[in-house]
């Protein structure tokens, strides 16, 4: 099959001084089109805009480019360092396991990596679990010159593709990101990208993530020294598996090691950690009584049950930290950032949907937990089996079919 073309321009800096903000940009040609990619932050940070390097651009378009089995051609330079790991271990590897990804080349001239000037500690905040515990736990007094200096909220996990709602959605985030750094003692750093439209679906843009969240850094790269990731698994839960894992956040011990350079080290954080152990960790500080986020709810296009507070109180996220909570008996402390309308009216059936649908390592928790505080009713037990039968015909599609045709829907392959 014969490999497209995905053209990088040299990138520039604009400032957009009505705003009070500024844009890393490069005018990007490909699918006989040319679009800007931009990176824009606070006027602030213009100064430690990496536009001397195509490195931020290459890590951003990297998967887009590899799924449509496109070449990429760079008018400025990239890292030499970067270009070795990229070229050499990343893109041969991830090609040869990940059956809709490709092999493809990076054609730039190579340089010397551009130094840091800030020589900052940054992480990233999404206002979940992952990054709460980053933030509250790499911090000075426990890390000394490696603690964190600074946290970053960009909008490269949205599940959106429309700009207006993205941007809506950042802005009012965005405030709330701000009031966490500042109680934390962190200096606050925003980062807006239009990356998202350059690849074909949210799909794709989330399933390999990594990336692109760190090509934000890569924007940044004067500032940033230290670069910690939130690790979603542990250790031990490494794969590069297609048929066991569910996100490229797998094997992001590979991936990391593979874009951190001499002046930019990235770190894999609360890798130590398994999610039970970490929210355990970020229940001991009141900061995230408060601000805790993890609702899926908003991230996604037209989600159903939208509310006033902080989460929805009804997705698959919300389902599982309230019912985990609850379980703990610590559900009270959480209640101003938790819509529990729907929890408080259907408790059996809401607990019961939780644990059928959820990982088995984390009902297997919970329901311990139940047991033991004496909350694992009966009524609980019959919402559970109905929800596991019905989850089990999902995976049935001649069922599946049967259904969306009683219904009168037309079912999506």
């Amino acid at each position: 099959m014969e490999k497209g073309i995905i053209k990088i321009g040299k990138p520039y800096v604009i400032h957009l001084h009505d705003k009070g903000t500024s844009r890393l940009c490069a005018d990007v040609e490909y699918k006989n089109k040319i679009c800007t990619l931009y990176y824009e932050t606070d006027e602030k940070y213009s100064e430690y805009y990496c536009y001397e390097r195509s490195d931020a651009f290459i890590l951003g378009l990297l998967h887009s480019a590899m799924y449509n089995n496109e070449n990429i051609i760079c008018e400025a330079p990239i890292t030499e360092q970067l270009y070795f790991q990229l070229s050499t271990y990343y893109i041969p590897i991830v090609a040869e396991n990940m059956p809709d990804l490709n092999t493809i080349e990076i054609i730039a001239d190579k340089a010397a990596e551009i130094p840091c000037i800030a020589n900052a500690s940054a992480t990233g905040n999404s206002g979940g679990v992952d990054s709460f515990y980053t933030m509250l736990k790499y911090t000075k007094e426990r890390c000394g010159n490696f603690g964190l200096t600074h946290v970053m909220f960009n909008n490269i996990s949205s599940n959106d593709n429309v700009e207006d709602r993205i941007r809506a959605l950042f802005n009012r985030d965005k405030v709330e990101k701000e009031r966490i750094s500042e109680e934390l003692g962190y200096e606050f750093v925003w980062l807006f990208t239009n990356l998202y439209s350059f690849y074909e679906t949210t799909g794709l843009f989330n399933h390999y993530f990594t990336l692109q969240y760190i090509s934000a850094a890569y924007a940044l790269k004067k500032l940033f020294a230290i670069y910690y990731f939130s690790s979603t698994f542990t250790v031990d839960k490494f794969s590069i598996d297609p048929n066991i894992i569910v996100s490229g956040g797998r094997f992001d011990l590979f991936t990391l090691a593979q874009i951190s350079v001499e002046n930019l080290k990235i770190y894999s954080a609360g890798m130590e950690a398994e999610r039970l152990k970490k929210v355990e960790f970020i229940d001991k500080f009141s900061i995230s009584h408060r601000h805790l986020q993890v609702c899926a709810v908003e991230q996604s296009l037209g989600g159903q049950y939208k509310s006033n507070a902080l989460n929805c109180g009804y997705c698959h996220k919300c389902r599982r930290m309230i019912s985990l909570y609850y379980a703990w008996g610590v559900l009270e402390k959480y209640q101003k950032i938790f819509d529990l309308s729907y929890f408080n009216a259907n408790k059996s059936k809401f607990i019961g949907c939780a644990l059928a649908a959820d990982q088995k390592y984390f009902a297997g928790k919970v329901k311990n937990s139940l047991k033991k505080e004496k909350k694992y009713t009966l009524s609980i037990t019959i919402w559970y089996l109905l929800f596991k039968i019905r989850y089990s015909l999902a995976k049935n599609k001649k069922l599946v079919r049967i259904y969306y045709k009683l219904i009168g829907k037309e079912l999506t392959e």
